[in-house]
């Protein structure tokens, strides 16, 4: 640390040579900067810092809010009601738009067996369905 602190000042300080700076700037950079991440480089540095339980859980509360629309839209279709608005597919919904159909959502869904989800699933549901914007 002493080292680098010393040469941030000869080559602030104008002590040095202009090639001395040049090699000295570029030996720093060379220790601290091995390598200059890609965007595929964040993205699997993101991925793999979600554990993979988190990623399971995220996809499974994102497909059971798409069956949910799905479900919804062809009810609205199919029931003629001018009172209910059919909306997007969840991954080309507006914020708005999700914002209306999350709480029907939280408040309509129910598992296979027709039982409501624990709060903690709830919970989930929520955070992971507006994570997605």
């Amino acid at each position: 640390m002493d080292l680098l602190l010393d040469t941030d000042f000869e080559i602030c300080s104008g002590a040095l040579e202009d090639a001395e700076k040049e090699l000295l700037v570029t030996n720093y950079c060379d220790q601290r900067f091995k390598t200059f991440s890609t965007e595929n480089d964040i993205k699997d540095g993101i991925k793999n810092a979600v554990p993979k339980s988190t990623q399971s859980k995220e996809k499974w509360a994102i497909t059971i809010l798409q069956n949910y629309n799905s479900a919804r839209n062809q009810f609205i279709l199919s029931s003629g009601s001018d009172e209910l608005m059919v909306l997007n597919p969840v991954d080309e919904m507006s914020k708005g738009d999700l914002r209306f159909l999350l709480p029907k959502f939280i408040n309509d869904v129910r598992k296979k067996d027709g039982s409501k989800y624990p709060g903690d699933d709830m919970f989930s549901f929520s955070l992971f369905s507006v994570s997605t914007r």
